[in-house]
């Protein structure tokens, strides 16, 4: 994606190299999984800064909603 007017860094980086909102919902969507997965794990192994993996999910869904809200998406050109 590429910076938008008045962007800001946080979504801007939290969407860097993709270029579609589909691209970006499998990205939100694995990141969900693994930080399922990495959860129980941390606790776990009580390595409580693994848990911090649930920020990535976040991060996404939150880019999205930014770039949804700021019509940040490519629109394909009809000809």
């Amino acid at each position: 994606m590429k910076k938008k007017e008045g962007m800001p860094s946080w979504a801007y980086w939290g969407l860097w190299g993709i270029n579609s909102r589909k691209v970006a919902i499998g990205y939100l969507i694995a990141s969900l999984v693994f930080s399922l997965i990495f959860i129980p794990l941390g606790i776990y192994i009580q390595d409580y800064i693994l848990l911090s993996i649930i920020l990535m999910p976040v991060w996404y869904w939150q880019s999205i909603k930014w770039a949804d809200n700021n019509l940040a998406w490519a629109t394909a050109k009809n000809s």
